[in-house]
C-alpha cells in the first residue's frame, strides 16, 4: 500500500520552488540597486574579451541569450543597465560562449569571420577542453543525450554561473566588497532553483510510481 505521506511531495516541490523563487527575486532585487558603473553590454564585451573572444557580437534583444553563430542578445534591462544584476546576467552569457567555444577562447577565436564551416573546428576545440580537463561542461554541450537533459541544463547553466563570477573578477568589475557579496547571493539564489529542478523528476517519479501514478 502506498504510503499516503507521498501525496506531500508535489505539493512540498511546489511550496519549496516558490521559496527559492522569492529568495532569488530578493536577491535580483538587492544586486538591482548596486551599481557597478557600467552598463552590462559593456561587462559581456569587456568579460568576453579577457577570453579572446573579440569576435562575439553583443545586442539588443527580446532575451538574455546566447545563440551559435549569432551572439548574444540582452534585454534592455541589462543592456543599458548599470547594476551588479545585468553584470552577473550579462556575464552569464558571455560564459556560454566561453564554454562552446574553448578554455577560456584560447584554444580557438571564436569562428564568427569564418563562418559556419568553422563549426568542426569549435568542436575539436571543446573536445580538446575536456580531454585536457580544461571544460567538461563544455564538451557536454555536444552530446547531451549522454546524460539526463535535466541535469545536462543544470550543469552547463551551473558552470556558466561559476564562470560569470571569475570572468566578473577578472575584469575588475567585483573589487567591492558590497559589488562581490551582491553577484555571490543572486548566483547561489539560483543554484537553489536549479538543483531543485535537477532533483525534482526524480522525486516526482517517485511519487507517481508509489501511488500509481494516481
Amino acid at each position: 500500500m502506498s504510503d499516503p505521506s507521498l501525496i506531500l511531495l508535489p505539493w512540498g516541490l511546489g511550496v519549496l520552488d516558490l521559496a527559492l523563487w522569492v529568495a532569488a527575486a530578493w536577491a535580483k532585487r538587492r544586486a538591482s540597486r548596486v551599481p557597478v558603473g557600467v552598463p552590462g553590454r559593456e561587462a559581456a564585451r569587456l568579460a568576453l574579451r579577457s577570453q579572446g573572444l573579440r569576435e562575439v557580437p553583443v545586442r539588443l534583444g527580446r532575451a538574455n541569450r546566447f545563440i551559435l553563430w549569432d551572439g548574444i542578445e540582452l534585454t534592455l534591462d541589462v543592456y543599458a543597465g548599470e547594476s551588479v544584476a545585468s553584470a552577473v546576467t550579462a556575464a552569464h552569457e558571455a560564459a556560454h560562449a566561453v564554454q562552446v567555444c574553448g578554455a577560456g577562447g584560447r584554444w580557438l577565436a571564436y569562428p564568427y569571420a569564418a563562418g559556419r564551416p568553422a563549426f568542426p573546428l569549435c568542436v575539436l576545440a571543446v573536445l580538446a577542453a575536456a580531454l585536457t580537463g580544461h571544460g567538461v561542461p563544455a564538451a557536454l554541450a555536444i552530446s547531451p543525450a549522454s546524460i539526463p537533459p535535466v541535469l545536462f541544463v543544470v550543469l552547463v547553466e551551473a558552470d556558466a554561473d561559476r564562470k560569470a563570477l571569475g570572468l566578473l573578477d577578472e575584469i575588475g568589475l567585483l573589487r567591492d566588497p558590497g559589488r562581490r557579496k551582491a553577484a555571490v547571493l543572486l548566483i547561489r539564489a539560483r543554484a537553489a532553483r536549479l538543483i531543485l529542478w535537477a532533483l525534482a523528476p526524480a522525486v516526482l517519479a517517485l511519487w507517481l510510481a508509489q501511488t500509481g501514478g494516481r
